[in-house]
Protein backbone atom coordinates (compact mmCIF):
# COMPACT_ATOMS: atom_id res chain seq x y z
CA UNK A 1 0.00 0.00 0.00
CA UNK A 2 1.24 3.27 -0.97
CA UNK A 3 1.42 5.59 2.23
CA UNK A 4 0.32 9.28 1.68
CA UNK A 5 2.07 11.97 3.56
CA UNK A 6 0.62 15.67 3.87
CA UNK A 7 2.76 18.07 4.98
CA UNK A 8 0.71 21.06 5.76
CA UNK A 9 2.03 24.62 5.69
CA UNK A 10 0.14 26.17 8.64
CA UNK A 11 1.76 29.40 8.48
CA UNK A 12 0.06 30.27 5.17
CA UNK A 13 -3.17 28.55 6.42
CA UNK A 14 -3.59 30.97 9.48
CA UNK A 15 -2.80 34.28 7.44
CA UNK A 16 -5.58 32.96 5.12
CA UNK A 17 -8.00 33.29 7.45
CA UNK A 18 -6.50 35.81 9.36
CA UNK A 19 -7.29 38.34 5.34
CA UNK A 20 -10.57 37.08 4.99
CA UNK A 21 -12.13 38.13 8.49
CA UNK A 22 -10.08 40.66 9.59
CA UNK A 23 -12.03 43.79 7.86
CA UNK A 24 -15.73 41.08 8.76
CA UNK A 25 -14.54 40.74 12.69
CA UNK A 26 -14.31 44.06 14.36
CA UNK A 27 -14.41 42.08 17.79
CA UNK A 28 -10.54 40.67 19.01
CA UNK A 29 -12.23 37.54 20.38
CA UNK A 30 -14.10 36.96 17.45
CA UNK A 31 -11.81 37.28 14.98
CA UNK A 32 -9.65 34.90 16.90
CA UNK A 33 -12.28 32.40 16.92
CA UNK A 34 -13.01 32.71 13.50
CA UNK A 35 -9.06 32.17 12.73
CA UNK A 36 -8.90 29.16 14.79
CA UNK A 37 -12.44 27.80 13.76
CA UNK A 38 -11.48 28.39 10.09
CA UNK A 39 -7.80 26.45 10.44
CA UNK A 40 -9.09 23.24 12.14
CA UNK A 41 -11.74 22.89 10.14
CA UNK A 42 -9.75 23.31 6.87
CA UNK A 43 -6.78 20.81 8.18
CA UNK A 44 -9.63 18.59 9.39
CA UNK A 45 -11.32 18.72 5.57
CA UNK A 46 -8.69 18.15 3.47
CA UNK A 47 -7.72 15.24 5.61
CA UNK A 48 -11.14 13.77 5.30
CA UNK A 49 -11.32 14.18 1.55
CA UNK A 50 -8.09 12.67 0.35
CA UNK A 51 -7.15 10.11 3.40
CA UNK A 52 -3.40 10.42 3.91
CA UNK A 53 -1.72 7.99 6.04
CA UNK A 54 0.61 10.21 7.44
CA UNK A 55 0.11 13.95 8.50
CA UNK A 56 2.11 16.76 9.80
CA UNK A 57 1.67 20.68 10.44
CA UNK A 58 4.56 23.11 10.30
CA UNK A 59 4.59 26.45 11.26
CA UNK A 60 7.16 29.33 11.18
CA UNK A 61 8.48 31.05 14.03
CA UNK A 62 8.77 34.44 14.88
CA UNK A 63 12.17 34.56 15.22
CA UNK A 64 14.84 36.01 12.46
CA UNK A 65 16.10 33.04 10.05
CA UNK A 66 19.29 31.89 8.73
CA UNK A 67 18.70 34.37 6.20
CA UNK A 68 18.72 36.94 8.15
CA UNK A 69 22.30 36.95 8.67
CA UNK A 70 23.54 36.32 5.15
CA UNK A 71 21.48 39.18 4.02
CA UNK A 72 19.69 41.58 6.49
CA UNK A 73 16.99 43.03 4.41
CA UNK A 74 15.51 39.39 3.71
CA UNK A 75 11.76 40.06 4.50
CA UNK A 76 12.07 43.08 6.02
CA UNK A 77 8.75 44.31 3.91
CA UNK A 78 7.27 42.10 5.63
CA UNK A 79 4.74 43.35 8.80
CA UNK A 80 5.26 41.64 12.10
CA UNK A 81 2.72 38.58 12.65
CA UNK A 82 -0.59 40.12 13.57
CA UNK A 83 -1.51 39.51 17.44
CA UNK A 84 -4.52 37.97 16.45
CA UNK A 85 -3.02 35.06 15.30
CA UNK A 86 0.07 35.11 17.48
CA UNK A 87 -2.96 34.41 20.43
CA UNK A 88 -4.72 32.25 18.55
CA UNK A 89 -1.61 29.18 18.52
CA UNK A 90 -2.11 27.97 21.75
CA UNK A 91 -5.39 27.33 21.70
CA UNK A 92 -4.72 25.42 17.74
CA UNK A 93 -1.55 23.74 19.46
CA UNK A 94 -3.63 22.43 22.35
CA UNK A 95 -6.36 21.08 19.71
CA UNK A 96 -3.75 19.52 17.50
CA UNK A 97 -2.37 17.39 20.27
CA UNK A 98 -5.55 16.20 21.51
CA UNK A 99 -5.68 14.92 17.82
CA UNK A 100 -2.38 13.08 18.13
CA UNK A 101 -0.97 15.36 15.12
CA UNK A 102 2.61 15.97 14.93
CA UNK A 103 3.48 19.90 14.60
CA UNK A 104 6.88 21.15 13.58
CA UNK A 105 8.52 24.49 14.48
CA UNK A 106 12.73 25.04 14.35
CA UNK A 107 14.23 28.34 15.51
CA UNK A 108 16.33 29.93 13.24
CA UNK A 109 14.36 28.07 10.33
CA UNK A 110 11.47 28.96 8.01
CA UNK A 111 8.58 26.10 7.54
CA UNK A 112 9.44 26.27 4.01
CA UNK A 113 12.98 24.36 5.42
CA UNK A 114 11.58 22.18 7.66
CA UNK A 115 8.84 20.89 5.20
CA UNK A 116 11.98 20.69 2.67
CA UNK A 117 13.89 18.71 4.80
CA UNK A 118 10.77 15.94 6.24
CA UNK A 119 10.11 15.58 2.38
CA UNK A 120 13.99 14.97 1.89
CA UNK A 121 13.01 12.38 4.57
CA UNK A 122 10.37 10.72 3.12
CA UNK A 123 9.84 11.36 -0.79
CA UNK A 124 13.20 9.03 -1.21
CA UNK A 125 11.49 6.22 0.47
CA UNK A 126 9.51 3.66 -1.98
CA UNK A 127 6.03 3.68 -2.03
CA UNK A 128 5.34 7.48 0.06
CA UNK A 129 3.83 9.64 -1.25
CA UNK A 130 4.43 13.50 -0.21
CA UNK A 131 1.43 16.20 -0.79
CA UNK A 132 2.69 19.71 0.66
CA UNK A 133 -0.25 21.79 0.94
CA UNK A 134 0.29 25.27 0.42
CA UNK A 135 -0.03 27.96 -1.99
CA UNK A 136 3.30 29.38 -1.56
CA UNK A 137 5.19 28.92 -4.70
CA UNK A 138 8.48 28.88 -3.31
CA UNK A 139 7.59 25.39 -2.42
CA UNK A 140 7.55 24.22 -6.06
CA UNK A 141 11.28 23.62 -6.20
CA UNK A 142 10.60 20.61 -4.17
CA UNK A 143 8.52 18.76 -6.82
CA UNK A 144 9.28 15.35 -8.09
CA UNK A 145 7.59 12.71 -9.32
CA UNK A 146 5.69 11.59 -5.68
CA UNK A 147 6.22 15.13 -4.40
CA UNK A 148 2.73 16.92 -5.21
CA UNK A 149 2.13 20.94 -4.34
CA UNK A 150 -1.78 20.77 -2.86
CA UNK A 151 -3.45 23.95 -2.88
CA UNK A 152 -5.96 25.54 -0.73
CA UNK A 153 -8.55 25.47 -3.66
CA UNK A 154 -7.95 21.50 -3.89
CA UNK A 155 -6.02 21.92 -7.05
CA UNK A 156 -3.10 19.06 -6.85
CA UNK A 157 -0.02 20.03 -9.54
CA UNK A 158 2.14 17.10 -9.83
CA UNK A 159 5.85 17.28 -11.09
CA UNK A 160 4.87 17.81 -14.69
CA UNK A 161 2.51 20.62 -14.21
CA UNK A 162 5.16 22.43 -12.57
CA UNK A 163 7.91 22.19 -15.31
CA UNK A 164 5.11 23.59 -17.71
CA UNK A 165 3.86 26.09 -15.05
CA UNK A 166 7.85 27.91 -14.61
CA UNK A 167 8.59 26.53 -18.03
CA UNK A 168 11.91 24.62 -17.53
CA UNK A 169 13.53 21.47 -17.28
CA UNK A 170 13.87 20.76 -13.35
CA UNK A 171 12.49 22.13 -10.18
CA UNK A 172 16.34 23.21 -9.41
CA UNK A 173 15.97 25.87 -12.14
CA UNK A 174 13.31 27.90 -10.12
CA UNK A 175 15.80 28.81 -7.96
CA UNK A 176 18.01 30.59 -10.61
CA UNK A 177 14.58 32.19 -11.77
CA UNK A 178 14.36 34.07 -8.59
CA UNK A 179 18.05 34.44 -8.11
CA UNK A 180 17.62 36.60 -11.46
CA UNK A 181 14.30 38.01 -11.67
CA UNK A 182 13.70 38.54 -7.79
CA UNK A 183 10.92 37.61 -5.18
CA UNK A 184 9.03 41.45 -3.81
CA UNK A 185 7.41 38.85 -1.73
CA UNK A 186 10.40 38.21 0.41
CA UNK A 187 12.53 40.97 -0.26
CA UNK A 188 15.23 39.10 -2.86
CA UNK A 189 16.58 41.58 -4.81
CA UNK A 190 17.49 40.19 -8.22
CA UNK A 191 18.99 41.58 -10.72
CA UNK A 192 17.34 45.23 -11.39
CA UNK A 193 15.43 45.41 -14.70
CA UNK A 194 15.23 41.55 -15.03
CA UNK A 195 11.65 40.03 -14.92
CA UNK A 196 10.35 36.35 -14.24
CA UNK A 197 9.68 35.98 -18.33
CA UNK A 198 13.40 36.98 -19.67
CA UNK A 199 14.74 35.06 -16.57
CA UNK A 200 13.24 32.04 -17.35
CA UNK A 201 14.24 32.44 -21.30
CA UNK A 202 18.02 33.29 -20.20
CA UNK A 203 17.48 29.75 -17.93
CA UNK A 204 16.23 27.85 -20.76
CA UNK A 205 19.11 28.91 -22.61
CA UNK A 206 21.85 28.57 -20.19
CA UNK A 207 20.41 26.11 -17.37
CA UNK A 208 22.17 27.46 -14.54
CA UNK A 209 23.16 31.47 -13.30
CA UNK A 210 26.24 29.94 -13.05
CA UNK A 211 26.83 28.79 -16.53
CA UNK A 212 25.09 32.03 -17.55
CA UNK A 213 28.17 34.00 -16.36
CA UNK A 214 30.44 31.04 -18.02
CA UNK A 215 29.34 32.48 -21.25
CA UNK A 216 28.46 35.69 -20.37
CA UNK A 217 30.25 37.18 -23.61
CA UNK A 218 27.20 35.44 -25.74
CA UNK A 219 24.71 37.28 -23.99
CA UNK A 220 22.47 39.61 -25.70
CA UNK A 221 23.79 43.01 -25.43
CA UNK A 222 20.93 44.39 -23.66
CA UNK A 223 20.76 41.77 -21.23
CA UNK A 224 24.62 41.39 -21.02
CA UNK A 225 24.70 45.08 -19.16
CA UNK A 226 22.00 44.28 -16.93
CA UNK A 227 24.13 41.46 -15.10
CA UNK A 228 27.49 42.03 -15.82
CA UNK A 229 28.39 44.10 -12.67
CA UNK A 230 25.87 41.70 -10.87
CA UNK A 231 27.13 38.02 -10.56
CA UNK A 232 27.10 37.93 -5.99
CA UNK A 233 23.42 39.84 -6.40
CA UNK A 234 22.85 37.11 -8.50
CA UNK A 235 24.23 34.55 -6.72
CA UNK A 236 23.04 35.85 -3.15
CA UNK A 237 19.37 35.88 -4.19
CA UNK A 238 19.84 32.63 -5.95
CA UNK A 239 20.48 31.51 -2.17
CA UNK A 240 17.73 33.17 -0.42
CA UNK A 241 15.24 31.55 -2.84
CA UNK A 242 16.67 27.66 -2.23
CA UNK A 243 14.84 26.14 0.13
CA UNK A 244 16.71 23.75 2.56
CA UNK A 245 16.80 20.78 2.94
CA UNK A 246 19.41 18.79 5.02
CA UNK A 247 18.24 19.89 8.57
CA UNK A 248 18.95 17.61 11.31
CA UNK A 249 15.41 16.47 12.61
CA UNK A 250 15.15 13.70 14.75
CA UNK A 251 12.21 12.24 13.92
CA UNK A 252 11.06 8.88 12.93
CA UNK A 253 8.61 9.28 10.16
CA UNK A 254 6.16 6.21 10.97
CA UNK A 255 5.34 8.33 14.06
CA UNK A 256 3.65 10.70 11.83
CA UNK A 257 0.83 7.99 11.09
CA UNK A 258 -3.04 9.03 11.78
CA UNK A 259 -3.84 7.78 15.31
CA UNK A 260 -6.80 8.00 17.32
CA UNK A 261 -7.67 11.34 18.59
CA UNK A 262 -8.26 12.03 22.20
CA UNK A 263 -12.49 12.87 21.43
CA UNK A 264 -13.56 12.98 25.16
CA UNK A 265 -10.47 15.52 25.71
CA UNK A 266 -11.37 17.28 22.46
CA UNK A 267 -14.78 17.55 23.18
CA UNK A 268 -14.15 18.90 26.68
CA UNK A 269 -11.83 21.69 25.14
CA UNK A 270 -13.74 22.63 22.69
CA UNK A 271 -16.92 23.23 24.41
CA UNK A 272 -15.25 25.59 26.93
CA UNK A 273 -14.27 27.62 23.93
CA UNK A 274 -18.05 27.36 22.57
CA UNK A 275 -16.59 25.64 18.73
CA UNK A 276 -19.20 23.39 18.57
CA UNK A 277 -18.97 23.62 15.00
CA UNK A 278 -15.91 21.96 15.52
CA UNK A 279 -17.48 18.98 16.93
CA UNK A 280 -17.84 17.20 13.86
CA UNK A 281 -14.47 17.46 12.97
CA UNK A 282 -13.57 14.67 15.88
CA UNK A 283 -15.97 12.48 14.14
CA UNK A 284 -14.24 12.71 10.77
CA UNK A 285 -10.84 12.68 11.99
CA UNK A 286 -11.81 9.63 13.83
CA UNK A 287 -13.39 7.83 10.72
CA UNK A 288 -10.32 8.64 8.16
CA UNK A 289 -8.24 6.85 11.26
CA UNK A 290 -10.66 3.98 11.90
CA UNK A 291 -10.27 3.24 8.18
CA UNK A 292 -6.70 3.41 7.92
CA UNK A 293 -6.54 0.74 11.08
CA UNK A 294 -8.98 -0.97 8.78
CA UNK A 295 -6.49 -1.12 5.55
CA UNK A 296 -3.10 -1.82 7.30
CA UNK A 297 -4.88 -4.99 8.70
CA UNK A 298 -6.07 -5.96 5.34
CA UNK A 299 -2.32 -5.16 3.58
CA UNK A 300 -0.49 -6.67 6.44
Amino acid sequence: MRKKFFLFDSTIILYRYYHAFVKQFTTHDKLNDAIIIGFINTIINIIYKNHPTHIALIFDTNKNNIRNKIFNSYKKNRKSTPINIIESLPIIYKIIDEFNINKFTIDNYEADDVIGSLVNKIANIQFHDVYIVTNDKDLDQLSSHNVFLYKLNSTINNHDTILKKWNIKNTQQITDILGLSGDASDNIPGIRGIGIKTAQKIIQRYESIENMFLNINSLETKIYQKVINNKSIALLSKKLATIITDINIDINIEKLKIVKPNINNIKLLLSEKNYNKLVKSIEKYNYIYSKNIKQEKLVY
